[in-house]
Order: C-alpha cells, then sequence, then structure tokens
C-alpha cells in the first residue's frame, strides 16, 4: 500500500511465476493474490490494472511454459526437476488427454495442474493458436476470480458492524446454495 504504482509490475510477477511450469508449485500465488486485493477492496489500488496486470503475468507464463512443451517434447521427461514430479505431471497428461482444449481452461483454476498443464499441452503437441486462445481465455477470467477473495476482505474492513454480518450471511447462504447444487 505504500507504493501502489508498484503493483502492477509485483501482481505481473507474482501472476507469472505461480503460472510458469514447475516454479509455480512452490509459488504461493493465491495468497498473495488475496492480500493484493484486500487493497483493491481497501481502496488503495485499481481492480482494472492490477487485474489486468495479473492476466498478462499468467499469460506468459502459460506461453512460456507451452512453448518449452512443444519445442522439447519427449525430453521434457528427462529433466531432473520434472522427474522428481512424474506422478504431477503423469495427472496432468491424463487430465489434458481427457479434456484437451476445456482442461486448459479448467486446469487454470486448479493449483497444481494450473503448474504443469501449459507444458503437458506443449509436449502433446496441441496446436499453439488453439492453445493460446484457450489461454487468454482462461487467464482473462482466472484474474479476477483470484483477485475477488481478497477485494471482499479488503471491502469487509472498512464496512461497518451490520454491513460484515449482511456480508458473512450472504456467504454462507451461497456456500449452502452451491453446497446442495453439487
Amino acid at each position: 500500500s505504500n507504493h501502489p504504482h508498484m503493483a502492477g509490475a509485483a501482481v505481473f510477477l507474482i501472476a507469472f511465476l505461480e503460472s510458469l511450469a514447475i516454479v509455480g508449485l512452490a509459488v504461493p500465488g493465491w495468497l498473495l493474490l488475496v492480500g493484493i486485493g484486500s487493497l483493491i477492496g481497501g481502496g488503495t489500488l485499481n481492480f482494472w490494472l492490477v487485474a489486468f496486470c495479473s492476466f498478462l503475468g499468467a499469460a506468459s507464463g502459460q506461453i512460456i511454459s507451452y512453448w518449452f512443451g512443444y519445442h522439447f517434447q519427449d525430453k521434457v521427461h528427462h529433466w531432473g526437476w520434472i522427474q522428481r514430479h512424474q506422478k504431477m505431471l503423469h495427472t496432468a497428461e491424463d487430465f489434458f488427454q481427457r479434456h484437451g482444449f476445456a482442461g486448459v481452461l479448467v486446469g487454470q483454476f486448479i493449483g497444481p495442474i494450473r503448474a504443469v498443464i501449459a507444458l503437458i499441452a506443449g509436449v502433446l503437441d496441441m496446436p499453439p493458436k488453439k492453445f493460446i486462445m484457450a489461454i487468454v481465455i482462461a487467464t482473462v477470467i482466472w484474474a479476477p476470480v483470484y483477485l475477488m477473495p481478497g477485494v471482499v476482505l479488503g471491502a469487509a474492513l472498512t464496512f461497518e458492524k451490520t454491513q460484515v454480518w449482511v456480508l458473512v450471511g450472504s456467504l454462507i447462504i451461497m456456500a449452502i446454495c452451491l453446497w446442495l447444487l453439487g
């Protein structure tokens, strides 16, 4: 909050690292993005600028990961840092083979899958145009969705006591409805 002009660069870097193959497993990006979202909700940062920087970072990380998979194909399986995560790699491969384009879209929202889905899409030869279309759609949705819990939290900190109860009650009702729908 002391340096809001640096927020865009920080958000880009967080989303980029979280979306980069394997590296994303070690980056607590969702937690950092929730924290940044709370600054948006508190009025310190601009939502659209932060969401755009998050989109750019995530899409860039995914495209670079895809390029590595597409360029190196089966050689990827023999890299040391990939061999330590073979189980997750096989899970992501199965997920991608079952769902293809939709798997890239949905994979963006599943933490461990997000860290390898682009790499797998490249290894398994998904056409580049199709991949870029899927990742742009996914990250355009992903960026604001990942910021929203923090935005709500930040806004709630400025609420009066009665407004907090309305918010908590609404969230509980929504959770119950989602559970019943599931």
